[in-house]
């Protein structure tokens, strides 16, 4: 059970990284010159709207939050179950 509630919480963790890479077309939403952009490389791929540029940020902040959630949920599964373990034996 515990093999596949991590694998599972991997997988519902890592959606938003996909989603947001596409979303974002891998580029950086950037205040370039008083305007709104998607930088990728030092190459302008997009200007948005500030509406855009706000979803797109937030959507960053989403997946930061994620990896933090994914890095710190895997250790403490392990020690909980392994916690378990060591009560039953």
């Amino acid at each position: 059970m515990g093999c596949s509630v991590l694998l599972a919480a991997f997988a519902h963790r890592l959606s938003p990284l996909c989603l947001v890479s596409r979303a974002c077309s891998l580029g950086v939403p950037e205040v370039q010159d008083g305007q709104y952009v998607l930088i990728s490389h030092g190459h302008i791929l997009k200007v948005l709207t500030q509406a855009e540029f706000v979803k797109l940020r937030a959507a960053g902040a989403r997946m930061f939050a994620s990896v933090m959630i994914l890095f710190y949920f895997m250790p403490v599964m392990y020690w909980w179950f392994r916690r378990g373990h060591q009560k039953a034996g």
